[in-house]
């Protein structure tokens, strides 16, 4: 398996996962802002952008992976799209002319050295500035404009259809198999996503923003969650022969503030962890409805200490939830369904070592049933830890201080068979490290 990045060295690099070597570089005049490759995989197309003293340059290139060739496309105005459509070989360049107004050209790359134009209209200026255009079959294609995606037929240079949401995007999650996306904006939208046809609105399931939904990752579960700046959680069941999703669960959070931001599944889909401002943590039992408080409080005043929690990760069964946020502590907590419900006063576990927020939290779980908890800091390192569950150690022991980034560490995950750790930072490199 491969890894390839694009950066703002003014280099594309395509890495071998097995033996983190660098097999490609690409290099270009300018930072590299965005590339998508061709669905069998073999042409990338890159958009690089130049400051020169009379302004910013903006470049497309086709690349053929395989023999590393390049061509340079000839498009004017500024490049703000480029996107190969998900089946064959053709691109749509998006463009802004000094007006702001937005033009789409499409090309047929049938080798490196034929890349011919095939069609190309200018957009109406009322939907709003384009964000990405996307060839589809048909001589037809999908623009993002704003907040609304439309349909478009090159031969009439009209609509075929718009998908408009209910205000800016907040949030969007896909189902488990794939085939439905569920997004917020002041309202709740769910969307077939091979067709991209909107099934189901509920304009105004709470009273104010919906800040997250997110569908149950349970196999065959067809049960989403929503919360917003009202403070209540709901579950929703999502009836696909019906269109039609029904609230069969309701969670008013108590306490100021209490608008939710985040909401994350339980891998069995059985346990759902709520995350709120200033500190508020909640998890709900989705099967019999019940709520487990989880209380950050000061160890000098026993009141909670307000700070934010930005990010939350499940353990594979289920019975552990590890936090992190703004106060550099990371937080492991025992939520199994067994124990009393109620308030939680104190986390099973601390993890305490970094020097600024922590921005990302995940579990690594070998074949061994060992867990070990990988944190990514603010303060340009992320750090391996071993909780010991099964001591009665009040702090987890930090086993490893992982410093690859010059600049904070945002991100943090694991690879599916749990071999390879892979950190992104502020710096903008990605790090590949062996999970042994």
């Amino acid at each position: 398996s491969r890894l390839i990045i694009a950066a703002d060295d003014s280099q594309v690099s395509e890495i071998s996962i097995d033996d983190r070597k660098i097999i490609t570089r690409l290099p270009h005049d300018g930072p590299v802002v965005s590339m998508r490759l061709s669905g069998d995989q073999q042409f990338a197309i890159t958009v690089s952008q130049l400051s020169l003293q009379t302004g910013v340059v903006t470049k497309a290139t086709v690349w053929d992976r395989t023999n590393g060739k390049k061509r340079e496309m000839n498009v004017p105005g500024q490049i703000v799209s480029a996107s190969f459509s998900h089946q064959g070989s053709a691109i749509a360049v998006g463009t802004l002319d000094p007006k702001q107004r937005s033009t789409v050209r499409v090309f047929d790359v049938k080798s490196i050295d034929d890349v011919q134009p095939v069609d190309g209209f200018r957009l109406p200026q009322e939907i709003g500035r384009l964000n990405r255009a996307i060839p589809m079959p048909g001589g037809q294609m999908l623009s993002l404009n704003g907040d609304s995606a439309f349909w478009w037929d090159f031969a009439t240079e009209q609509q075929v259809r718009s998908f408009r949401t209910n205000g800016s995007l907040v949030h969007a999650s896909f189902s488990s198999d794939g085939k439905y996306a569920v997004t917020t904006s002041q309202g709740v939208k769910i969307w077939d996503v091979g067709s991209g046809k909107a099934l189901l609105k509920l304009e105004l399931p709470h009273s104010g923003p919906v800040f997250a939904a997110e569908f149950s990752p349970a196999v065959g579960d067809s049960v989403f969650a929503t919360a917003g700046n009202d403070g209540v959680v709901k579950l929703w069941k999502w009836d696909v022969d019906r269109l039609q999703a029904d609230e069969f669960h309701k969670w008013p959070l108590t306490g100021s503030p209490t608008a939710v931001r985040r909401l994350r599944f339980s891998g069995d889909g059985k346990k759902l962890a709520v995350v709120g401002d200033r500190g508020l943590i909640r998890v709900l039992y989705a099967d019999h409805g019940q709520m487990l408080r989880l209380d950050m409080t000061s160890k000098d005043t026993g009141e909670p200490n307000g700070e934010d929690v930005l990010t939350v990760a499940w353990s594979r069964d289920g019975k552990w939830l590890a936090t992190g946020g703004t106060d550099a502590i990371g937080r492991i907590w025992n939520v199994d369904v067994q124990r009393p419900l109620g308030v939680i006063t104190e986390e099973t576990r601390q993890m305490i070592g970094h020097a600024d927020r922590i921005d990302d939290i995940v579990f690594l779980e070998d074949e061994s049933q060992q867990i070990r908890i990988l944190t990514a800091s603010r303060d340009k390192s992320a750090r391996v830890w071993d909780p010991r569950l099964d001591q009665s150690e009040p702090m987890a022991r930090e086993i490893l201080s992982l410093r690859g980034h010059s600049s904070g560490v945002t991100g943090i995950d694991v690879s599916p068979n749990q071999q390879t750790v892979v950190t992104s930072g502020a710096d903008g490199k990605i790090v590949l490290w062996p999970a042994d």
